[in-house]
């Protein structure tokens, strides 16, 4: 569940409005396909990553279908439409594959080709099945990894943030050239400081987990009395002063830091 002063700082920008249901769940699924497959990425890429879709799904946080009937897709994509032979290369062989491998996603996902490479990066079958392309969690999959690995365009996040780089006006490149580039940075500027204020850029971590952010958590906790020690291993120890803690403050007793527990320490 996301943070509600998360849920706040984003309503009131970039969004400019309470959040509907479904704009917090499309959100959600993001940051859930950020922790699956990114997880010790630069929380400014996943700001761009937020920006990026809601630029693209006209601040709806879903899905999108390419707009237009399938004559219009044939003429664009199809192996019969206008160019023939950038369809062939594109891996659309056959007639009617022009409106099957139509743009679909957070980001548009389009031609057969690029389906069949999404779907052998994930293990999923968008040859067989493109329309999954549009269930939200895939779509934030295929957004999060096509990003961070450079799938649409060749470009991808590390080549404009990382380190001491912040270059959220050339990240337009990972997508789509320079188009509404300077609109976008504000945006990824807007999720950034809604992330850095409420902890929503935190993983979930539970017992087994290593690194930096187990070192954080302990150092958190041990401010709070907790006798363990900030070596970044999550352990049976670290989980038992996660239990403490979080029985201590009214949340959820489960061992496992999540959002709210991020929040409840100010992380």
């Amino acid at each position: 569940m996301l943070d509600e002063r998360f849920l706040g700082a984003v309503a009131a920008r970039p969004f400019g409005r309470l959040l509907t249901s479904a704009q917090a769940a499309g959100i959600e699924a993001i940051l859930d396909a950020w922790r699956q497959d990114h997880a010790e990425g630069d929380p400014r890429q996943l700001a761009y990553v937020l920006a990026t879709a809601y630029h693209e799904t006209a601040g709806t946080m879903e899905p999108v279908a390419e707009y237009g009937g399938d004559e219009y897709k044939r003429n664009l994509y199809d192996v019969t439409g206008r160019d023939p032979a950038r369809a062939r290369a594109m891996g659309n062989t056959e007639p009617g594959d022009g409106p099957r491998y139509a743009g679909r996603g957070f980001v548009q996902l389009t031609w057969k080709n690029n389906y069949a490479r999404a779907g052998r990066k994930l293990g999923l079958d968008l040859v067989g099945q493109p329309d999954d392309a549009m269930k939200p969690d895939i779509a934030a999959r295929i957004l999060v990894r096509g990003m961070a690995e450079g799938w649409f365009t060749g470009k991808k996040l590390g080549d404009y943030i990382a380190g001491a780089a912040c270059d959220w006006k050339g990240a337009r490149r990972i997508v789509n050239g320079t188009d509404k580039a300077d609109l976008i940075a504000g945006y990824a500027a807007a999720f950034h400081a809604a992330l850095a204020s409420t902890g929503t850029m935190r993983p979930t971590l539970r017992r087994g987990a290593k690194g930096a952010d187990v070192r954080a958590l302990q150092g958190a906790l041990r401010e709070r009395g907790a006798a363990i020690e900030a070596d970044g291993d999550y352990g049976a120890r670290t989980e038992a002063a996660v239990r403490r803690y979080q029985d201590s403050i009214g949340l959820q007793v489960d061992g496992v830091a999540g959002a709210r527990t991020w929040a409840a320490l100010g992380l």
